[in-house]
């Protein structure tokens, strides 16, 4: 029997017997000759671990691709760092019968595999080989794997500080009770500080501050007391109690909302021609705190009482869309309850802006200097300087659902150092790394520190 196998995109699936019979003539040399030619598939169908030390391995979903030499399997998930990979055993399905199986661990020997064969993978193993073979010596069709285990290089908090550095130029002074906001834009970093009367903004880009002049629109002595954003524009809380948005470098003034208490957050516009909705805090006409919610040029207010415990301070707004229910919310705030020595971390979450759900709240012992809260792709932060222990950060990877207080590994060397600065961090404008502002609190003109972290926890 002839075995053919066709090796383009994919390996040729399917089977297939033909024959060619020549003249006719009993017993003569021109007897019939027949030749049996069977294409064969040599691919991979199915590819899995499990181990019995480790009931999740199996779990682990492994894709397979077949290109014209070699194929390639490979964990789009990686594994958890440090994971032991002992009593291993593989389960590898083809698509024809009468296959043989070998694998081969790392730059080794191909040997033959049993479904019972188990393997203990040492802790450098990044990759394998698997090789399906078809036919006896004579006549033998061959196809080989490489199967890559991604693992992760690093415990996810990893985060490498490079040694700080005093900021060049002209930078934000992060003073005592001042309030400071920074936004990543395409390019650059946008970051405003405002206290005592005034309002100064800068452009952030490549370890470098730049004063950025020539704004106008808010009156004399307003100063800007809370920003969220939404799509790179910025919508100010003034200390007059006025909302406005920022167009170019003009503050402009939303008309139709008068005395706020509190700017809560943008939610998103179910199209994109239309103006997002502004969640509020405004008092009600029994002089009660309400939430209320700006749309489509009018202030809707609720009814309800806002609960006691609602953050009024230090918090930050996270928006998003969602298919069948629109824009929403989530409220990620940290109050100091200085006077029972006691730290309240708490999620909020609203669709409407009327609405507001708690889906966390946490606290522990201690107060907290200053905070600072920001978003990632996929990690909300909340960096706190702890006159206690120094650098605190927490992290969330399933939008401030659940929360984990990150270790030593995550922070700087010198995290102690942080117990008295004010802080303000965020994610560059180019990269996934972390910028850290800090300033002890001295008068005005004291120098402020730069670090710059670069998170592990993708590397693979």
């Amino acid at each position: 029997m002839k075995y053919i196998s066709s090796l383009g995109r994919l390996v040729l699936v399917g089977g297939f017997i033909w024959a060619t019979l020549g003249a006719v003539g009993c017993g003569s040399k021109s007897d019939p000759k027949v030749q049996e030619v069977k294409f064969v598939n040599a691919q991979i169908r199915s590819f899995s671990m499990s181990s019995e030390k480790d009931a999740e391995l199996s779990k682990v979903f492994f894709s397979i691709e077949n290109f014209a030499d070699t194929g390639k399997i490979e964990n789009k998930k990686p594994l958890a760092y440090g994971k032991k990979m002992e009593k291993i055993k593989l389960s590898v399905g083809t698509a024809s019968t009468g296959t043989k199986i070998y694998v081969a661990l790392g730059n080794g020997a191909y040997e033959e595999w049993k479904a019972e064969k188990v393997y203990d993978f040492p802790e450098e193993l990044h990759e394998l080989k698997v090789k399906v073979s078809i036919g006896d010596d004579r006549d033998k069709i061959e196809y080989a794997y490489n199967v890559k285990l991604n693992k992760y290089k690093f415990d996810p908090e990893t985060i490498v500080w490079a040694d700080p550095v005093t900021t060049v130029g002209d930078r934000p002074r992060l003073e005592q009770d001042a309030y400071a906001y920074a936004m990543k834009r395409v390019d650059d970093v946008w970051v405003v500080e405002a206290t005592a009367g005034e309002n100064r903004y800068y452009t952030y880009q490549d370890g470098v501050f730049t004063r950025d002049m020539g704004y106008s629109g808010l009156p004399t002595g307003a100063t800007i007391r809370h920003i969220e954003e939404y799509d790179r524009k910025p919508y100010a809380l003034a200390s007059n109690g006025y909302v406005y948005r920022l167009l170019g470098k003009v503050w402009q003034r939303i008309e139709a909302i008068g005395s706020v208490e509190g700017l809560l957050g943008v939610l998103p516009p179910r199209l994109s021609a239309e103006e997002p909705d502004l969640a509020l805090l405004v008092k009600g006409d029994d002089g009660e705190l309400r939430f209320a919610v700006y749309s489509q040029g009018r202030v809707k207010v609720s009814s309800l009482a806002v609960p006691k415990d609602f953050p009024r301070d230090n918090y930050r707004a996270f928006s998003g869309v969602k298919k069948y229910i629109g824009g929403y919310l989530y409220l990620v705030a940290l109050e100091d309850q200085a006077i029972i020595s006691r730290v309240q971390r708490s999620v909020w979450y609203t669709t409407n802006g009327l609405d507001w759900s708690r889906i966390y709240t946490n606290s522990d012992a201690g107060t907290v200097h200053s905070a600072s809260i920001f978003k990632t792709d996929d990690l909300i932060y909340i960096f706190e300087a702890s006159p206690s222990v120094g650098l605190r950060i927490w992290t969330s990877d399933n939008m401030g659902r659940t929360w984990r207080e990150n270790g030593p590994i995550a922070k700087p060397r010198d995290f102690a150092s942080f117990a008295n600065r004010r802080v303000l961090a965020w994610e560059h404008a180019v990269n996934h790394n972390i910028a850290l502002l800090g300033s002890v609190d001295t008068p005005v003109g004291s120098p402020a520190s730069l670090w710059i972290g670069a998170p592990k926890k993708d590397e693979y």
